[in-house]
């Protein structure tokens, strides 16, 4: 959840992302997931439900003594960011469509862009087995996709060249921001969980 919420946290890329110069939200609103549907109403059920609502109550009641808030599983945070990049003296600004799906994925579709034809980037989050000790040793699965076209030949032949640069750079940037954010006193520091997968567009 901790990491998620890094990386749902768009107005702060400006502060980390490599070649991200602003970063601002313009809307947000929040989808619930759709409910569970009623359990039977035999009575062995009903009982089991009764102890699983009651089990729910005291999560909830731990996560509240705890100031931990509480999202349903398949919650969705739909926004509207935008986003400004700079590189060596150019920048160019656009509006991303950003959907977050909590706890395991946020996508963000650019759009109104000069550069860009096409830019999707999708973070995937998976929690991993730990490595078996220590309540530091939980770790999270990272998938970061970006898809992208320029509309230029000229930035496309440019991308070809600093790709994997720009992909490890920005995965390598939430890892730090990671560790700078939620590193414990005692906690180690463990790498290996992120993965860069990006498509280059068709020549």
């Amino acid at each position: 959840a901790e990491l998620f919420d890094l990386v749902a946290d768009v107005d702060r890329y400006k502060e980390f992302v490599p070649w991200c110069v602003g970063s601002r939200v313009l809307t947000r609103r929040t989808v619930s997931p759709p409910p569970s549907p009623p359990p039977p109403t035999s009575t062995t059920t009903t009982n089991l439900s009764s102890a699983a609502t009651g089990g729910h109550q005291a999560a909830a009641a731990a996560a509240a003594n705890s100031g931990t808030p509480t999202v349903p599983a398949g919650t969705r945070t739909l926004m509207t960011a935008e986003l400004a990049v700079g590189f060596q003296g150019a920048s160019e600004r656009y509006v991303s469509t950003v959907t977050c799906t909590h706890p395991d994925s946020v996508q963000a579709v650019a759009s109104n862009s000069a550069v860009f034809k096409t830019l999707t980037t999708t973070w995937h989050l998976a929690p991993r087995p730990s490595g078996g000790g220590g309540a530091g040793a939980a770790s999270c699965l990272v998938t970061f996709d970006i898809a992208f076209e320029f509309r230029s030949p000229l930035y496309a032949g440019l991308a070809r060249v600093f790709f994997s640069e720009v992909c490890e750079r920005t995965v390598q940037a939430f890892e730090d921001r990671a560790w700078a954010v939620y590193r414990t006193g005692g906690g180690r520091r463990q790498g290996g969980g992120a993965a860069a997968v990006g498509r280059l567009p068709r020549a």
